[in-house]
């Protein structure tokens, strides 16, 4: 599950089970498409910096 369909899973999530797996697809996710984001750090992405 990658791109929108985390979106679209992330709309359902209603159980700790749910979204467990929501956040491990979401990390499976980020490691697929991490060199074409932005935000490479938490503090970046938290403080709206892209670099």
């Amino acid at each position: 599950m990658t791109g929108d369909d985390l979106f679209d899973y992330a709309k359902t999530v209603a159980s700790r089970e749910d979204f467990v797996k929501f956040v491990k697809c979401l990390n499976h996710d980020y490691h697929q498409k991490s060199d074409d984001l932005g935000n490479k750090t938490l503090e970046q992405f938290l403080s709206g910096s892209c670099f």
